[in-house]
């Protein structure tokens, strides 16, 4: 879980001026059955994710199976933690997961991976749109279909987090040196 954590706080520290807080509904966090159990932890960045192996096999995560699907109903080709810049695009070798292990991992939208960083998921107001336009979100969903196989069964999981509540931080955003 520390590898999420981390990578959330970056992403977060790295928001515009006034940051907007999206916040997610707590349906959809859990995600289990006699494979595995997953904890999904939403961003307006990124999908943070626990896979727990609940079998005695390997499980393979499918990064090229899996996607984001935006508010806009968009799907995009997701990279997960540790994917560089000049290699958003191509091809992922599936992560294993030994039996009875867990994997931490975070999913971003590969064409949402820049060379200085990561752009949100969500809109920000510092993209020219206004936080009144920022609330048609509310009330939709972002969704993650993860697709994990098992020697050569396949499953694909999907998650949800509606979108319940847009609001501007006005908080002065923290910096290193706060």
């Amino acid at each position: 879980m520390n590898r999420i954590s981390a990578a959330l706080a970056v992403l977060l520290l790295a928001g515009c001026a006034a940051p907007v807080l999206y916040g997610f509904s707590s349906d959809g966090r859990v995600t289990r059955d006699d494979w595995v159990h997953i904890k999904w932890v939403p961003t307006p960045q990124s999908i943070g994710m626990v896979v727990r192996n609940k079998t005695d096999q390997t499980l393979r995560i499918d990064w090229d199976a899996s996607a984001v699907i935006d508010a806009d109903g968009v799907a995009h080709r997701v990279v997960h933690h540790g994917v560089l810049y000049a290699n958003r695009d191509r091809p992922q070798a599936p992560s294993p997961v030994p039996g009875g292990a867990a994997a931490d991992e975070v999913v971003i939208p590969a064409d949402r991976v820049g060379r200085f960083g990561i752009d949100a998921l969500l809109p920000e107001t510092d993209q020219g749109t206004s936080i009144e336009n920022l609330k048609r979100y509310v009330g939709r969903s972002i969704r993650v279909v993860l697709a994990v196989t098992k020697g050569d069964e396949h499953r694909e999981y999907l998650a949800a987090f509606a979108i319940n509540h847009v609001a501007v931080d006005r908080r002065r955003p923290r910096s290193y040196g706060d």
